[in-house]
């Protein structure tokens, strides 16, 4: 009984441990998430205003 219940406090620490692992990629993966978005509201926001600014006739025609 007392080997048994030694195994299933190792196990418990085996998956403590490894969800805090998880936890850790979970959340850097969520800030890259976040940079992304960024970067891709960035791009929308420079091309949109390439768009716009290409129907513009220049001053000198």
């Amino acid at each position: 009984m007392d080997q048994r219940l030694i195994e299933i406090e190792t196990k418990i620490a085996y998956q403590d441990k490894l969800l805090e692992e998880l936890n850790g990629v979970v959340y850097q993966q969520q800030i890259k998430v976040d940079e992304l978005e960024k970067m891709v509201k960035e791009l929308q926001k420079k091309i949109g205003d390439d768009i716009n600014g290409a129907h513009v006739v220049p001053p000198h025609y």
